[in-house]
């Protein structure tokens, strides 16, 4: 299985089969592609807290270590408990570090729009 995230112009991060991509192995590219029909936050979640070991190719691997950030941010959230729903979290709140993957030189094309 071919996949490749899509970053679109309106900054959605999406999952499309990919003719020039990596092969996955199937059980990850199926994971991958129900996480991602939920959204590209599911889909973020699923790279960046279930497939932190994984062995993944390197536009895959990127948006990881994005979705790890978001995950550990969140996770600095003392006021979110199980009882409770998340609170709307706001780019001022979360470290700049989340943030600086945008200045790596291996941004994939498209990244450098994010606001």
């Amino acid at each position: 299985m071919m996949l490749a995230p899509v970053l679109t112009p309106h900054g959605v991060l999406t999952l499309r089969p990919s003719g020039d991509g990596a092969a996955l192995e199937p059980d990850l590219g199926s994971r991958l592609e129900k996480a991602f029909a939920k959204g590209p936050g599911h889909g973020l979640l699923c790279l960046g807290a279930d497939e932190v070991a994984t062995v993944l190719p390197p536009e895959l691997s990127y948006w990881r270590e994005f979705g790890g950030r978001y995950v550990t941010a969140l996770c600095a959230f003392s006021e979110i408990g199980a009882d409770r729903a998340k609170p709307p979290v706001r780019k001022s709140s979360l470290p700049s570090s989340l943030f600086s993957l945008n200045s790596d030189a291996n941004c994939p094309k498209g990244s450098d729009d994010i606001q």
